[in-house]
C-alpha cells in the first residue's frame, strides 16, 4: 500500500484500473448500459442528464465503499488463500502499513457520507431507499465472496456484478417492464461470471482454450450476441422497453469495431518495430530458389540487417535436409555477423503458415487442418503468410469455418507480402484476413514478409510499403527506416 491510496478511488485506479484504457473499456461496460437506459427512458434533456449526475455521484460513493472490500481482499483473503494451497499463482498479498489503512478507510468513509449527504437533498426519498437496499446486498455479496468456499465464489460474483448494474432500476422501473431490465442486468454479469470462473480454474478449463485471449472482448461479444437474440422476442411480444436492447446492440457494436480498429493499427505500426529483422527468405534449400545462405547474410548487413528468419518450402524436406539446413545456416552465421533461424513454409489446403524457430522437422498432411496445432507445438511462432480466400466459396459454411480455425491457431499473419504487392490483386485480402483474426481473436502478430527467393528481391521492400494502401497508418518513420535500409 502506497501514501496515495489513501486518497478514496486511488487504490482501485493503481491495483484494478492501472491504464487510461482499461478505465475507459470500465465506463463503456459499466456507465454505457446505465446511461442508455436512463436516456432512453427518459429522452434527450435535462432530466435525463440530471438522473445520470445523480447515477455517477452514487457510483463514486459505491466504488469508494467497494475498495474496502478490495483491502479485505488483498491484505487478509490472498494470505489466507495462499497458506491453504489455494491460487497459488495469483499475486502475492499486498503489504500495508497499519496506519496508512486506517487513514484510507476513514477518507473512504468520509467521502462516501459526503456523497451520500448529498444524494439525500437531490434524490427523492424512495429511490435513494432502493439504491441503498441495493448497496447492501452488494457488500453482503462481497463478504460472502470472501469467506464462502472457492467453488462457490462464481455465485456471489455474479451478484456483485449484477448488483453493480441494477444500480440503475431506482431511476427507470417506471418506463421500462421489469422483465427488460432484468434481461440487461443478467446477461453482462453473467459474461464476467465466466470469465472469474475460467481465470480462477473453478469450472470449464478445457473452454478457455478456444475463447479469446482478451477478456473484456469475450463479455462484449457475449452480451451483444445476447442482446441480439433477444430484440425479436421483446418486439414481438410488445414489451414496454424492448427496443432499448436494439439501441445497446448498436453501441456494443461500434464499440467492438472500434476496439478491433484500433487493436489492428497498433499491431500494424507494432510490425515495423523490429526494423533490423526480416521474415520469410528462402534459400537454396527451397525448390524455387539457388541463393547461398553466406550470399543472403551478406545482402542482409547491407541493408543493415541483423536477424533473419529462413522459411524454406517443407515439400521437399525430411528431417536429414532440415538437419543439412541448419548446419548451412550455422556455417553462414560463424562468417558473418547475422543471425539465421530456420524455419519451414507449410501449406495446408492451400494456405501457406511459417513455422518460424522450428525445433525439428515435422511432417503432416497438408489436405488436414488438423495439422496446424502440430507444427504450432514445434515452432515459437506460427505465422499465415500470404493469406487470401477466395469469393466464390465464402458461400461455403465448411470453407468459412476451416477460415476461422486458420485465424485461431495461426499466432501472427503476414499482412503485407513484399513480393505479391508487385502485381498481385491479393494484397488487400491479406490485410482484410488479417483484420479480422485480430477482431475476433483478439492479438495477433502482423509481419511484413518478404518472401525472397532473389537477391534484387530484397530491393522491393521499400517500394512495396509505400505503395501499399494502407501505408497512410504508418508511422513515418517507418517507410523512411525502409527506404534509408534499401538504399
Amino acid at each position: 500500500m502506497k501514501p496515495q491510496d489513501i486518497l478514496p478511488l486511488n487504490y482501485w485506479l493503481r491495483t484494478r484500473i492501472k491504464t487510461s484504457k482499461t478505465l475507459l473499456i470500465y465506463l463503456v461496460m459499466n456507465l454505457l448500459i446505465a446511461a442508455s437506459i436512463i436516456v432512453y427512458a427518459k429522452g434527450f434533456g435535462a432530466t435525463a442528464f440530471v438522473s445520470i449526475v445523480h447515477l455517477t455521484i452514487f457510483w463514486l460513493a459505491y466504488l469508494s465503499l467497494y475498495e474496502l472490500g478490495y483491502f479485505h481482499n488483498d491484505f487478509w483473503s490472498l494470505k489466507k488463500e495462499q497458506e491453504s494451497g489455494i491460487n497459488l499463482e495469483k499475486q502475492a498479498p499486498e503489504l500495508f502499513d497499519k496506519k496508512l489503512l486506517y487513514l484510507a478507510v476513514v477518507s473512504r468513509l468520509i467521502f462516501s457520507l459526503s456523497l451520500f449527504y448529498l444524494l439525500d437533498f437531490l434524490l427523492a426519498p424512495a429511490i435513494l431507499h432502493e439504491l441503498f437496499i441495493i448497496l447492501l446486498i452488494i457488500f453482503l455479496a462481497f463478504a460472502a465472496h470472501n469467506t464462502i468456499a472457492y467453488k462457490l465464489r462464481p455465485f456471489s460474483f455474479f451478484l456483485l456484478y449484477f448488483g453493480r448494474y441494477a444500480l440503475v432500476y431506482p431511476f427507470v422501473k417506471h418506463e421500462f417492464n421489469s422483465l427488460v431490465l432484468f434481461y440487461i442486468f443478467i446477461i453482462p454479469a453473467l459474461g464476467y461470471t465466466l470469465i472469474y470462473t475460467l481465470s480462477k480454474n473453478i469450472a470449464l478449463s478445457n473452454l478457455s482454450k478456444l475463447l479469446p485471449s482478451d477478456n473484456i472482448l469475450l463479455v462484449l461479444r457475449l452480451t451483444l450476441f445476447a442482446y441480439i437474440i433477444a430484440i425479436p422476442i421483446s418486439l414481438l411480444l410488445q414489451l414496454e422497453g424492448g427496443y432499448i436492447l436494439l439501441t445497446l446492440s448498436a453501441c456494443y457494436l461500434a464499440i467492438d469495431l472500434t476496439f478491433a480498429i484500433s487493436r489492428f493499427i497498433s499491431a500494424l505500426k507494432q510490425s515495423f518495430s523490429h526494423q533490423n529483422e526480416r521474415f520469410h527468405i528462402h534459400t537454396k534449400f527451397s525448390h524455387d530458389c539457388d541463393v547461398e545462405p553466406a550470399d543472403i547474410c551478406l545482402k542482409a548487413l547491407s541493408c543493415q540487417v541483423k536477424k533473419l528468419y529462413i522459411t524454406d518450402h517443407f515439400e521437399t524436406f525430411d528431417r536429414w535436409k532440415f538437419q543439412a539446413l541448419k548446419e548451412s545456416l550455422n556455417e553462414a552465421m560463424h562468417r558473418h555477423d547475422c543471425e539465421m533461424v530456420a524455419g519451414l513454409e507449410y501449406d495446408v489446403q492451400g494456405q501457406h503458415f511459417l513455422a518460424i524457430q522450428l525445433k525439428q522437422y515435422v511432417g503432416i498432411n497438408s489436405e488436414e487442418i488438423s495439422s496446424l496445432p502440430v507444427i504450432k507445438a514445434n515452432c515459437s511462432t506460427l505465422i499465415w503468410a500470404h493469406p487470401h480466400f477466395a469469393i466464390r466459396q465464402l458461400t461455403s459454411k465448411t470453407y468459412l469455418a476451416d477460415m476461422l480455425k486458420m485465424m485461431y491457431f495461426c499466432d501472427g499473419i503476414e499482412w503485407l507480402n513484399v513480393k505479391s504487392s508487385r502485381g498481385s490483386s491479393y494484397h488487400w485480402r491479406h490485410a482484410l484476413i488479417s483484420f479480422l483474426a485480430i477482431g475476433i481473436f483478439g492479438n495477433k502478430k502482423l509481419i511484413i514478409g518478404l518472401d525472397a527467393h532473389t537477391l534484387k528481391d530484397w530491393d522491393n521492400f521499400s517500394p512495396a510499403i509505400e505503395k501499399s494502401f494502407l501505408a497512410f497508418l504508418l508511422p513515418k518513420s517507418a517507410n523512411q527506416a525502409a527506404r534509408a535500409q534499401t538504399s
